[in-house]
């Protein structure tokens, strides 16, 4: 037989689950499994909730499908699941959940299940949809994979301006409060540290999955990078850090990072951040993630290296080119469907005691004593009247 002969209808790649519908719903105490292994969705499910609320963030802060089509090297086409897929299986209990809460004259639905609503009930979704991806639908010529994908355009073209974009006051005031707690930070750590070593990351991701982040998926790998970092190796003598969570359209999602080590037991910050950033593409992010690591630069990366508590110029370079560089407006999160923090520090690390001499700046300090012996210099003319000059 013919290789060209053969069907060239999509073939469905591999699930994120054996059956998507039927495991989200168990996953979210949606759906239960009686004795017969017959799924039943239950009449109160206030757990999907939260998932529709995540799923429309989801959808607005990318750009993306949930499916995407494909063709293989042998001219077949294939469907591809791509990240918003994941929420395929819980589409029946959203649509039950969202039309239930905003027919209930008693309950005031959140803003995303408004959005979702009123997506669904313009395609007619709970009608046209059922849940076999490679079935037709509703609408004529039409498959549910690709109504699922019209689905997702239309509650990116609802949200758009339902006060997802912040103000510009709210924009400044946000600013102004992320840089008066950098400042804070800043000043806690030079309290409790008399020299600070200072490295720079940004964490950001391939080019192969750039398309398809979406917000919450960012947020979980940065979590990850974080856990168990008592215990780690990679984060030891780490006094704090700062970071930012940045979108361009070139780089997507990213993070700035800049970590501050014990200057009394690390010499090489650069090391250190080696080690970081390796964390971050291994563990965090499964091998998705890339990492830039900053060099110490006069004119862009001035604060980089050893910083002394009474090196009150180079603190004020920190201040400036560092959480000034951080805080910035002009690369915040747009989309504001719920208080997304875009930056934040460490705990503030505690000064635990006052030992130590004060720390003054290098004019004001006494000269230090040195342990070498000293050699005394010979005075001949004393030694001449002692009569102890030699003859």
């Amino acid at each position: 037989m013919n290789k060209s002969s053969l069907s060239q209808e999509p073939t469905l790649g591999r699930p994120l689950f054996d059956d998507p519908f039927y495991e989200g719903l168990l996953l979210n105490e949606a759906a239960f499994m009686t004795e017969d292994g017959v799924i039943v969705i239950t009449d109160e499910f206030d757990s999907v909730r939260p998932s529709i609320d995540e799923f429309v963030r989801d959808i607005c802060s990318s750009t993306a499908p949930a499916r995407q089509l494909r063709e293989r090297k042998t001219g077949r086409p294939v469907l591809s699941d791509l990240y918003l897929s994941r929420y395929s299986g819980l589409l029946q209990a959203f649509m039950e959940r969202v039309y239930l809460d905003n027919r209930d004259s008693e309950f005031n639905p959140s803003l995303c299940s408004t959005i979702l609503y009123e997506a669904m009930d313009a395609l007619d979704f709970q009608a046209t949809h059922s849940r076999n991806p490679q079935a037709m639908s509703g609408h004529p010529g039409m498959r549910n994979w690709e109504l699922e994908n019209w689905l997702i355009s239309t509650v990116r073209s609802k949200a758009e301006g339902r006060g997802f974009q912040r103000s510009e006051y709210e924009r400044k005031r946000n600013c102004r409060r992320n840089y008066d707690t950098g400042h804070a930070f800043l000043e806690a750590v030079f309290k409790k540290c008399s020299r600070v070593e200072v490295a720079r990351l940004d964490l950001k991701y391939q080019k192969p999955f750039k398309a398809e982040l979406t917000l919450s998926q960012v947020r979980k790998d940065f979590r990850r990078l974080w856990n168990g970092r008592r215990e780690n190796r990679r984060f030891k003598d780490l006094v704090g850090y700062m970071w930012s969570l940045e979108y361009t359209d070139l780089e997507r999602f990213h993070y700035h990072l800049i970590l501050l080590f014990d200057g009394s037991r690390v010499r090489d910050p650069y090391d250190r951040g080696l080690k970081v950033g390796d964390r971050w593409v291994e563990s965090a992010t499964s091998g998705r993630g890339g990492v830039h690591h900053c060099r110490k630069n006069a004119y862009r990366y001035p604060y980089l290296g050893t910083i002394d508590a009474i090196d009150l110029k180079k603190r004020d370079w920190l201040l400036v080119h560092g959480a000034e560089y951080l805080t910035k407006c002009d690369q915040l999160l747009q989309i504001d469907l719920e208080r997304v923090q875009t930056f934040g520090t460490s705990a503030f690390p505690q000064k635990t005691t006052n030992a130590g001499r004060p720390r003054l700046p290098r004019e004001q300090r006494r000269p230090r004593r040195s342990s070498r012996p000293v050699k005394a210099k010979r005075n001949d003319a004393l030694l001449d009247n002692a009569g102890l000059w030699p003859q």
